[in-house]
């Protein structure tokens, strides 16, 4: 489900089921936006936990997913990366965005980004009731050259705790971020 309001014009969306040959265990979904005629690929990411019997799976489907994002481009519907595709298409630069639960700590999400991406939480500031860093936006690199951001960690009034059987909207925090365009 996509929520959105004027002046924000819905393109396109798609579920990725599959990225290469790995099987995603929460089908990241793919929208396409555009706002006051900027483009925007917004990707939701929910990866498995980082748990003991999670783990290699965790890091595969990143791996997957930021590896396929880069080289395929049938997921960006086409749409350039870097702002020297944009060029060399003789298109607008378009803004890319992978939001959610990495279930990543920030330090092993900025390796495994390199350059292509860069993720806005750098720290360790808890987004999850179990005070886990787990929760991130990554803006492709390029994009960092057009947009000035701000990142604001809100926490629920009432969290869920599943492991204590306390009832609330999530167990994650909301990672609020602010774009405001470069001059």
């Amino acid at each position: 489900v996509v929520f959105y309001r004027h002046p924000v014009r819905f393109i396109a969306k798609k579920t990725l089921h599959k990225l290469g040959a790995v099987d995603i265990s929460h089908a990241p979904l793919v929208v396409q936006v555009e706002f006051q005629g900027m483009k925007f690929l917004i990707t939701s990411v929910h990866l498995p936990p980082d748990s003991s019997t999670k783990r290699a799976l965790r890091k595969l489907q990143l791996k997957s997913l930021l590896d396929n994002y880069e080289k395929d481009s049938s997921i960006r519907y086409f749409l350039p990366l870097t702002s020297k595709g944009s060029r060399d298409a003789g298109l607008k630069e378009v803004t890319h965005i992978l939001a959610g639960d990495f279930n990543t700590q920030p330090k092993e999400l900025i390796s495994a980004c390199g350059t292509m991406f860069q993720p806005l939480l750098r720290g360790a500031l808890p987004t999850t009731v179990g005070s886990r860093a787990y929760d991130n936006v990554l803006l492709n690199s390029d994009a960092l050259n057009s947009w000035s951001t701000a990142v604001e960690v809100l926490h629920l009034k009432q969290t869920a705790n599943f492991r204590k059987a306390l009832n609330g909207v999530s167990d994650h925090a909301v990672v609020k971020v602010v774009l405001t365009k470069s001059v």
